[in-house]
């Protein structure tokens, strides 16, 4: 998984003035439709070079930072998103162009496909673009993958309107099922708090029960159904539905859900077992760079508070148990952690909705919840008097840095 250290939003300003002229899609023969597919996937292809080129420069002027300073390397950055703008656009303008003048076209699915997915176009920013997945390409057998990508595009009319659309009336019943998973998704994400965005708790509550009741339909009538890349529904669904369920209960004062598993070095762990002690968990991954940031820190309060009743507990996201093992040595983690698997959907993460990594917790004796995602100045003191609570205490305390990745 790529390091995301750095969040760009980069928006494709494309001009609607762009179609040129072609025959109606219906008169076009099947070598037509040939040469159209390998257009767009040839357009497809010269993106997904040049945004690796992107990231690799991004990640080049990572590694020099210190020596170009703040300022250059703000404007390092600066410079290399705008050229990557400047380069994407066309592409994007062409690839729309082709979509427009071919919209009955069985292979536009894939031109939809690429816009919304590593273009990081939305469709929903051109009616024309929404209308031909709405009317031209609905039924389309790829339907299913364009709809595992709109599950992201919160609070998007467009993209809802696409989904429930395919979730209703796709001919496929695998198709409607990806298409039911992933409305209940975009309703899940829409209800998010941390996105900037004001939300009241009255559409936060509206949001989850319609995500609900999508999780609840997948599994009644398609839980068997594959996702394109191979993922079963019903361990999809079980683990958002027992995300929307959880959230309620995700608050300061209530009891942390159950943690159960295995380390990343195969030995049982289960949160139960640390009663009476002050916990900080903290969801990680080796691809999180904030989260490596906070290592030494999470170091320094292990050692400080070594004799007293605090235990810190790592959950490695994101990683193979190898990948995983390897920085715990490397980076002196001498504390247990549990693994929740190779994506960032495991169980733990699920119940604990994690939606950003670094995400901590930090329980009382008690194991009551009692700070998510504390301030970086506040996390020493607060456990030291959580410490004091139980007759322990004591030591000397020092902030960190505590950011998160989305």
């Amino acid at each position: 998984m790529r390091n995301t250290w750095i969040v760009m939003a980069l928006v494709l300003s494309l001009s609607t003035n762009f179609c040129r002229a072609a025959e109606p899609a219906d008169k076009s023969d099947e070598g037509q439709a040939s040469t159209l597919a390998e257009k767009i996937s040839a357009i497809a292809a010269t993106h997904r070079q040049r945004r690796k080129e992107f990231y690799d420069e991004l990640d080049t002027l990572a590694q020099q930072r210190k020596g170009l300073g703040a300022a250059e390397y703000g404007k390092q950055v600066s410079r290399a998103n705008l050229e990557y703008s400047n380069d994407a656009r066309p592409m994007a303008q062409e690839l729309i162009a082709l979509i427009k003048a071919n919209r009955q076209q069985p292979a536009v699915i894939e031109g939809l496909i690429a816009l919304e997915g590593e273009m990081s176009h939305s469709l929903g920013v051109d009616e024309q673009l929404v209308d031909i997945a709405l009317k031209d390409q609905l039924a389309n057998p790829e339907m299913g993958r364009l709809c595992s990508l709109l599950r992201h595009s919160n609070n998007d009319p467009a993209a809802e309107s696409i989904l429930r659309a395919v979730a209703k009336e796709h001919p496929m019943r695998e198709v409607r099922g990806m298409a039911t998973y992933g409305l209940g998704e975009y309703f899940r994400q829409t209800a998010r708090d941390d996105w900037g965005r004001p939300i009241t708790p009255e559409q936060t509550a509206a949001l989850l029960a319609d995500a609900e009741k999508q999780f609840v339909d997948v599994l009644e009538n398609y839980a068997d159904v594959l996702t394109s890349d191979g993922k079963n529904l019903r361990d999809l669904a079980t683990s958002s539905l027992a995300r929307v369920r959880n959230i309620p209960h995700l608050t300061v004062g209530q009891p942390a859900p159950l943690l159960r598993g295995e380390s990343v070095d195969g030995v049982a762990i289960d949160l139960a077992d640390y009663r009476g002690k002050v916990v900080l968990i903290v969801f990680w991954g080796s691809w999180c760079g904030p989260c490596m940031g906070m290592v030494p820190h999470e170091r320094e309060l292990v050692e400080r508070w070594k004799d007293k009743p605090f235990v810190l507990l790592g959950v490695n996201c994101g990683d193979d148990r190898q990948t995983a093992q390897r920085t715990i040595a490397a980076e002196r983690m001498q504390w247990a952690s549990l693994w929740d698997g190779e994506s960032t959907e495991g169980p733990a993460q699920s119940a604990f909705n994690v939606l950003h990594w670094p995400t901590v917790y930090v329980l009382d004796a008690a194991g009551t919840i009692r700070a998510i995602d504390p301030k970086a100045a506040e996390l020493d003191s607060l456990i030291e008097k959580l410490l004091a609570s139980t007759g322990e205490a004591g030591g000397e305390h020092r902030g960190a840095a505590a950011e998160h990745e989305p």
